[in-house]
């Protein structure tokens, strides 16, 4: 998920894809369910300062531009920008991904 370019993005626990009517995509409720919060953390969800450092790790990838960061829904303190909100062509190549897929940011 390529976020350069869209403001403060901040590293957080959680992160949340949104489409562009708000719904959320990723996770589904479902996955969200079904994970742990350290698989979350370690496993489902990296960030990334260059898509070379992604290649290394990943080897191929896919590259979706985001519309605009997002709230964190579950920061009461202060606004966090650690999510991201899709426009329509980019919701539905995420969509076509699959639910399998890890989630990188790209900040």
């Amino acid at each position: 998920m390529d976020v350069r370019g869209l403001g403060r993005f901040e590293r957080d626990q959680f992160s949340y894809v949104y489409g562009p009517g708000g719904e959320r995509l990723w996770p589904t409720p479902q996955q969200a369910a079904n994970v742990d919060g350290q698989l979350a953390n370690e496993g489902l969800l990296t960030y990334f300062r260059s898509e070379g450092d992604i290649a290394a790790a990943f080897g191929s990838y896919t590259v979706i531009k985001a519309a605009s960061l997002a709230r964190n829904p579950d920061a009461t303190a202060r606004e966090i920008l650690s999510s991201s909100q899709l426009g329509p062509a980019a919701a539905a190549q995420f969509q076509q991904i699959g639910a399998e897929c890890r989630l990188a940011y790209l900040y």
